[in-house]
């Protein structure tokens, strides 16, 4: 007997259906399906097709929705690996993916209205050029930058008939963005996609997308999975925002999934920041992203780690202080926010830390000189000598 297995976008896991006599030499993984759930029909994804015998009675699926075009298989590989790397259901990553939109009938109604200054002219760096595979971090000086980047390198897409993805963290830096391409490309080859749309006009962006008229989306980490036909490229600008992490569950991360999605579709990928994240910093460091450097200003910040010792500051710091102190200048030195910091004996250089976690205890006089682990919140009271 054929069964599948059928995805809804809820937080459920993928259930079970027998599919029908007639449906067994048109049904195929990636196709929109109508299917019995809680005693309605309801449209999921069709996830995967087997042949098997059910330990029971099970339900059939009722019919397939072909004004829906099958999700392409690398979107589908995508959202299985955001399901494992994530630990979250099949159902809770295709409702992330905005598969609900896919069907809506969209109605006709006005593009929403951008208020913005658009730039008349941005600073374009000469040398920028597609990369062929893998993914690229371009460091740059600013956002305007950023934009440039992007903008060019959209040109050179289209120039090769492609599409091009375009990531924003924030609504209003997407926004800005579409107005200045609004100016150069053409009204149907542009869509802009962010949480702020109504349900009609997401629909009527994913039927553009689905359809091939549109090549350039902008948007923010909710466009990450959305199909684009003949996609080229993956820009993910000021990549190092919190904002592309979701906070709530599914905490998917748009930038990682963006630079999965290259991977899988073998496109490259253009990372841009002007202060690159972690993530980022390390894998350029070492070798696996390709690093350029835009017009940003090229600075280094000198690093002095204190180890052993019975002075907290490093002697170039206090040198630094002391200096600026007398030429009359402010100094400001940063310290933790809770607690006064950690106890340390300077005569035998003992750090007291937490008997769980192994970290600094803080010491807190206001909860009467206790000693607190910000970590696993462990609390002991502060001892009147070293305890070594």
């Amino acid at each position: 007997m054929l069964l599948c297995d059928v995805v809804f976008p809820q937080n459920i896991p993928p259930l079970t259906y027998r599919v029908p006599e007639e449906l067994t030499k048109s049904v195929k993984v990636g196709q929109t399906v109508i299917a019995p759930l809680r005693g309605k029909p309801k449209r999921a994804l069709l996830w995967q097709i087997y042949e098997a015998e059910p330990l029971r009675q099970i339900d059939e699926i009722i019919s397939i929705d072909e004004d829906i075009p099958p999700m392409e298989r690398h979107l589908l590989r995508l959202l299985n690996w955001a399901c494992q790397y994530y630990l979250c259901s099949e159902g809770q990553v295709l409702r992330a993916a905005q598969f609900e939109h896919y069907w809506r009938k969209p109605k006709r109604s006005k593009p929403p209205e951008i208020k913005l200054s658009c730039p008349e002219a941005l600073p374009l760096p000469g040398t920028l050029t597609i990369p062929q595979k893998g993914v690229i971090f371009y460091r740059s000086g600013s956002f305007q930058e950023e934009m440039a980047i992007a903008s060019k390198l959209i040109f050179q897409v289209m120039l090769q008939k492609g599409a091009v993805l375009v990531l924003c963290p924030e609504r209003h830096e997407a926004e800005e963005l579409y107005v200045l391409l609004k100016e150069a490309l053409p009204q149907e080859a542009l869509a802009l996609y962010h949480g702020m749309l109504t349900d009609a006009q997401k629909s009527t962006v994913i039927k553009n997308l689905l359809s091939g008229r549109t090549k350039v989306l902008v948007g923010t980490k909710s466009a990450v999975f959305l199909p684009l036909m003949d996609l080229a490229l993956i820009i993910v600008l000021r990549e190092h925002s919190r904002q592309y992490k979701q906070q709530e569950i599914p905490k998917l991360n748009a930038r990682d999934i963006a630079v999965k999605r290259g991977q899988l579709q073998s496109i490259p990928v253009v990372l841009t920041s002007a202060t690159p994240s972690t993530e980022t910093f390390l894998n350029v460091m070492l070798k696996k992203y390709a690093l350029k450097e835009g017009r940003g200003p090229k600075f280094h910040i000198p690093v002095s780690i204190v180890k052993k010792g019975r002075a907290h500051l490093s002697p170039t710091l206090t040198f630094e202080i002391k200096n600026s102190l007398r030429q009359r200048a402010s100094v400001i030195v940063l310290e933790q926010k809770l607690g006064y910091g950690i106890l340390h004996c300077r005569e035998c250089d003992h750090t007291i830390t937490c008997p769980r976690c192994k970290r600094a205890f803080t010491f807190h006089k206001k909860k009467g000189a206790s000693l607190m682990c910000h970590f696993c919140a462990t609390e002991e009271q502060a001892p009147q000598s070293c305890p070594n």
